[in-house]
């Protein structure tokens, strides 16, 4: 703002104006006075006096005008002056009045201009403060947005949920103005468990049992917008089912604000974020819920990324139509097994399966009942498999098992009995009951071979070996 016009200096104006237009009234008084007024003495008419009169009303009305309103007291000021001098030019009589009409005009103009240039600037001034919180607020969405694209990658490569939340909720907090200490919440069933806290002891935390209907939000019915929490300790005490002697509850509940907001995942409550100052009641403004909307958000693109990179390492590692491991994924765990029975000498057992007349039911049936074939095959064997054991295919009717920690009499007794269920398991479509069937051989480190080529070869050809047994008995 202009030196002159700071707001002690234009105050200055209107009262010094203001002295000096009650000043020129008060001399037209005395000059109507001193004409004879008083005593009818006077050489102007009455018609003329009572107008005189009426501007020097008008003149006292906008100088006082002026003390609330001082462009319209100034107005009014200016078109009194302004209709005595042209007064005067109808009625010489008035010119013999000391009464300086221009003057109270020019102090009339020159405070509208003093002022209508204030308020400008005044304006000026608020809108480069909105422009500038609007910036600053572009800033903030900024360092947010790309604070989330730092922590994304981390993000798409660690399966540590609850480490990437915590890394998270220390940015948020670090963007956040005012924003002290805080939690993440996830929700799980009808249950928000806490999985990230930064302040406060995650473990004790935990301990608090709070349903998705004790949420702040929950209880406003507002879910989806941000909200500030001014007396969490009441809310809490009211609300939340835990043990308020417990020392990081306490601190919680002492927080003495709290800005929330939930995250979604496909237009659905995933958790909610809590950013919490424990020093002022009025931390956290308007301007934050902004911040923390924007930051939810971005919480959300980082956390569909990861579920699609999830999604699409699923669908690397798993064959599409069975849903077994692929080849390529095979080749990793059976390389793990292998070094894990050198570095701890141990017994690991491989089968190579090769299943049944997959050629003939497709060129009997279609493709489509062939699939189905294959699908049927691998429920059944899932379904008699321990845990522990790899299911992988590696060809069109080719499958391969890895039994870590089993020998010979353990794998054959598990695939014998894979076999029999067969027996009573046809493939059924429609009408259509299709047998199945499968030749397995077995090959174990270290009595069969000591690296995997070997032991592959060795269980292929055993594998051969009882397809032809199994259909000379047949």
């Amino acid at each position: 703002m202009n030196t002159l016009l700071r707001p002690q200096w234009i105050h200055y104006v209107k009262y010094t104006s203001m002295v000096i237009l009650l000043a020129f009234f008060i001399n037209l008084m005395v000059s109507l006075i001193v004409s004879g007024v008083s005593d009818g003495g006077s050489t102007i008419e009455q018609i003329d006096i009572f107008a005189v009169l009426m501007i020097a009303l008008g003149l006292l009305l906008g100088s006082l005008m002026m003390l609330k309103r001082v462009i319209y007291g100034a107005g009014i000021v200016t078109f009194a002056g302004l209709i005595y001098m042209l007064f005067t030019l109808s009625n010489p009589a008035i010119q013999t009045l000391d009464f300086h009409a221009e003057y109270v005009m020019m102090i009339g103009i020159f405070v509208m201009i003093s002022f209508s240039y204030d308020k400008e600037i005044k304006k000026k001034g608020v809108e480069l403060t909105i422009l500038k919180h609007k910036i600053e607020h572009i800033e903030q969405n900024h360092q947010i947005t790309k604070s989330m694209m730092e922590i994304t990658p981390e993000m798409l490569l660690d399966d540590d949920l609850d480490k990437l939340l915590d890394r998270i909720l220390r940015k948020a907090i670090e963007l956040i103005p005012r924003a002290q200490s805080g939690s993440i919440l996830i929700k799980q069933g009808g249950i928000m468990e806490f999985r990230a806290a930064v302040g406060y002891n995650i473990d004790s935390l935990k301990k608090i049992n709070l349903h998705f209907e004790d949420m702040f939000q929950y209880k406003i019915g507002n879910l989806y917008e941000p909200a500030v929490i001014q007396d969490i300790r009441t809310f809490n005490e009211q609300n939340l089912n835990m043990d308020m002697s417990d020392t990081d509850v306490i601190k919680v509940s002492v927080a003495k604000a709290v800005l929330t907001c939930a995250i979604t995942l496909n237009k659905q409550i995933y958790g909610f974020i809590n950013l919490d100052n424990l020093e002022d009641q009025h931390a956290f403004q308007n301007q934050d819920k902004l911040l923390i909307k924007h930051l939810a958000q971005q919480i959300e693109i980082a956390l569909k990324n990861h579920a699609l990179v999830e999604e699409i390492y699923k669908m690397s590692q798993l064959d599409a139509l069975t849903g077994v491991f692929s080849r390529k994924h095979h080749e990793k765990l059976i390389q793990q097994i292998f070094q894990d029975a050198k570095a701890n000498p141990s017994t690991f057992c491989i089968a190579v399966i090769d299943v049944n007349e997959l050629k003939k039911v497709n060129d009997t049936y279609g493709h489509s009942i062939g699939d189905a074939y294959l699908v049927h095959f691998t429920k059944i064997v899932k379904e008699h498999l321990d845990q522990d054991i790899i299911f992988s295919r590696t060809g069109g009717d080719e499958f391969v098992l890895a039994f870590p920690h089993c020998d010979t009499i353990c794998a054959s007794d598990q695939l014998n009995r894979i076999r029999a269920q067969f027996k009573h398991n046809p493939l059924v479509v429609g009408e259509l009951k299709i047998e199945v069937g499968f030749g397995w051989g077995i090959a174990c480190y270290p009595n069969d071979g000591l690296d995997l080529t070997q032991l592959m070869k060795v269980s292929d050809k055993r594998m051969y070996e009882d397809k032809r047994r199994t259909k000379q008995i047949a």
